[in-house]
């Protein structure tokens, strides 16, 4: 009888070892997603930031303009955009060597003569490094759009402007205004 109070204890105990072993693995394993997610937002990156649309430029877009991002604000934006037609529309690029150093809020949007326009808001920046591409809607008129804003909507000031550049080619005129 004693031995088998002995083994009943004994079982237990191991039941409540396994019990802690598997806690203890479910609790690791959360807190490397956790820190993982918190890695991601630190880098400017998230598991949503790349949308289906979100693409480079292929060999049949055509560039229509481009412009070199400086500062503005007390910030530090570099970069280059570029607006390209693609068969699908229109879209502005942001080059593998974009950089914003980081504020609240920041949306891309097109402006002209450095005004920025709320209407012409393309999205949330979705990364603050690197490559990424936004759409530009049907119901913005490209043809008097000048500059590409990095703009932060919390503070309602500019990070970064990007003059453009028209590209001299008959395909960019007619697209992009004569």
């Amino acid at each position: 009888m004693v031995a088998l109070l002995a083994l009943s204890a004994c079982s237990q105990s191991q039941e409540g070892v396994t019990t802690q072993t598997q806690q203890a693995q479910q609790t690791a394993s959360e807190a490397s997603a956790q820190k993982s997610e918190e890695a991601s937002y630190s880098s400017g990156t998230s598991k949503t930031d790349t949308p289906a649309d979100d693409k480079a430029m292929t060999g049949g877009d055509i560039t229509l303009a481009n412009g070199t991002f400086s500062g503005r604000s007390d910030h530090i934006t570099t970069g280059t955009a570029t607006l390209v037609k693609s068969e699908d529309g229109y879209r502005v690029v942001l080059s593998d060597d974009f950089e914003l150093d980081g504020a609240p809020d920041p949306v891309v949007a097109l402006g002209a003569n450095e005004t920025f326009s709320v209407a012409n808001k393309l999205g949330a920046l979705k990364n603050r490094t690197g490559a990424q591409s936004y759409i530009v809607p049907s119901s913005i008129a490209l043809d008097g759009v000048t500059e590409v804003y990095i703009w932060c909507e919390e503070f309602s000031v500019p990070l970064g402007i990007a003059p453009l550049v028209k590209i001299a080619s008959s395909e960019s005129e007619d697209a992009y205004g004569s």
